[in-house]
């Protein structure tokens, strides 16, 4: 498609925009990719300072936990290139399979964690009965085999709203070609990393909804995207 072409090459998402349509829509599109970085980089620093919290046993002010995690976010991000990235985001890759083993580990030989099921599990998002205990006994784990309210969107929303979040990574695709001196190079990078992703989600989806049921509570949601590095 000549995106890496030497006259006009792509170096961003919002070059696409701009092939297609024009100046405005650039611009349009540099927004809303700024904004949607700053929302994600919000939340990030938001439940990771609550990580933190958690660690030292709620010790230290929350304001705190999520001012150290910026900053060393801040310091992290003083790398400038992909090549010398690619360390750290592929530890993050493999430190986060590793909370998936280890969570799968848990779940095979342990009950759902009943009592955080009301702060974001899949019942308390699409169905609150079936996570409400009657007289001190909390419902069995059930499946379905479609939407557990079919006359809400809720379920459906909250799904698509986390595949948004876990291919929001291909926005970077642009960059990586850009720093690629072969095409064909990131061609296999990108369909490598999404077969990657695919099963990764999928075999461990399939595997805590098994055992978890409507009490599922992801702890393992991070993105994949950082293999293409």
């Amino acid at each position: 498609m000549g995106l890496d072409s030497y006259e006009f090459p792509c170096k961003n998402y919002a070059d696409l925009a701009f092939r297609i349509y024009g100046r405005g829509p650039r611009y349009v599109v540099n927004f809303l990719q700024s904004l949607q970085l700053l929302l994600s980089v919000g939340n990030i620093v938001i439940s990771n300072g609550q990580a933190i919290s958690q660690v030292s046993k709620f010790k230290l002010c929350y304001a705190i936990c999520c001012l150290i995690w910026a900053v060393a976010g801040f310091g992290l991000g003083q790398v400038r290139t992909l090549q010398r990235f690619g360390i750290l985001a592929n530890a993050a890759v493999f430190l986060n399979l590793l909370v998936m083993f280890i969570s799968m580990g848990v779940m095979a030989h342990s009950p759902p964690n009943f009592a955080i099921s009301v702060l974001g599990s899949a019942g308390s998002a699409a169905n609150v009965t079936s996570i409400t205990p009657v007289n001190g006994v909390y419902p069995p784990v059930i499946h379905y085999s479609g939407l557990p309210n079919p006359s809400s969107i809720i379920g459906g929303i909250n799904g698509l709203m986390q595949g948004v979040y876990a291919y929001a990574g291909a926005q970077l695709f642009i960059e990586f070609m850009a720093e690629m001196k072969r095409p064909r190079d990131f061609l296999k990078a990108m369909w490598g990393a999404q077969f990657f992703i695919y099963t990764c989600y999928m075999v461990y989806g399939c595997y805590v909804y098994y055992f978890q049921g409507q009490y599922s509570y992801q702890v393992s949601f991070h993105q994949f995207q950082t293999p293409l590095t």
